[in-house]
């Protein structure tokens, strides 16, 4: 008799909070395919260590008021970066807010929250996101993981590698979230909620190129500095850990039978 391995279906709305640059669109994708790229390319690998699992995703450009019509049609919910504040006083952000309560109060969804994503569910759920005195955190940066997010994560890593692109901060942890990782510039780089939140401030789903671009971009309208954009352009092909990062976000929406202990 053969052996039926067990299929976990995973169905994601993606909420899309912007558009990148042109020129991004163009070499790299938008949001949905950055998204998609590496969420399929992390499903590569966690289906192989782990259960097979079946990805659906549903993008939603949350900017134009598109949400899905039923919000327990998905078991997982992950918000995307923007240009944009979280405490902007936009409509659609406040709509995100609104949303996102609903999504909190009336679902069991799990919710990934990436960079805006992170800060919308910071001030969605009861938290602060100002400007960081600290400045600008860009590109390639290492990130400490706590004992707690060691335990969230099912890692015995400490450092975590991504690529970073903001100036806004979760300057107040939300109720009941803890923070699991953080750097100097940013003590708010990571937290969760149980098992059902977990949120970032860096940007797994950048390719090197998507950083280039984007440097290059504020470096010429004098955003960055000479010194910082050379900085951040000379670290952007070092070693990352998207892809790690992808299976452990696919580990987190599938639930603890889905997250193994690794290195």
């Amino acid at each position: 008799m053969g052996i039926t391995l067990q299929m976990i279906h995973l169905s994601v709305a993606l909420l899309i909070c912007d558009v990148p640059m042109p020129v991004i669109v163009s070499n790299y994708g938008d949001y949905e395919k950055l998204f998609s790229n590496l969420l399929h390319q992390a499903n590569e690998a966690y289906s192989a260590s782990t259960l097979p699992v079946e990805l659906k995703i549903t993008a939603f450009d949350v900017t134009q008021g598109q949400y899905p019509q039923n919000i327990d049609d998905f078991s997982a919910y992950i918000l995307t970066g923007s240009k944009f504040s979280a405490y902007e006083d936009i409509n659609w952000i406040k709509d995100l807010k609104k949303f996102m309560q609903r999504v909190d109060s009336e679902t069991h969804a799990k919710v990934v929250g990436i960079c805006f994503g992170h800060q919308i569910l910071a001030e969605a759920l009861g938290g602060k996101v100002t400007k960081n005195p600290a400045g600008w955190e860009i590109g390639w940066t290492e990130m400490n993981l706590n004992p707690a997010g060691a335990d969230v994560l099912k890692s015995s890593k400490t450092v975590l590698r991504i690529h970073q692109m903001h100036q806004d901060h979760v300057s107040v942890v939300p109720p009941r979230f803890e923070v699991i990782s953080s750097t100097e510039k940013c003590p708010v780089q990571m937290m969760a909620r149980g098992e059902r939140y977990l949120t970032i401030q860096g940007h797994p789903e950048f390719v090197p190129g998507v950083v280039v671009e984007i440097v290059k971009a504020r470096r010429a309208s004098k955003v960055f500095s000479e010194e910082v954009a050379d900085l951040a352009l000379s670290q952007v092909d070092n070693m990352v850990d998207n892809i790690w990062f992808g299976q452990k976000m696919l580990g987190f929406m599938v639930g603890t039978q889905g997250l193994e202990v690794d290195a």
